[in-house]
């Protein structure tokens, strides 16, 4: 991804999934290599998938601060 700084760094994932029914498939993040988050649902949904990222050595769980 050329947004992010470091290639091959992703500390941290934190994903929503939000699909565009009333359905709630169980999803789960499969992969994190290479700059690349891959998601996979239990069953074919029409989804939108936000992802946050990071990249710092560390990150306080919880509070949002990263140091």
């Amino acid at each position: 991804n050329p947004f992010l700084l470091f290639p091959n760094r992703i500390q941290h994932v934190q994903y929503s999934f939000y699909t565009s029914d009333a359905s709630f498939p169980r999803h789960a993040i499969r992969n994190v290599s290479q700059n690349k988050v891959v998601i996979e649902a239990d069953t074919q949904v029409s989804a939108t998938v936000a992802v946050q990222v990071d990249q710092s050595a560390t990150f306080v769980q919880g509070s949002g601060i990263y140091s």
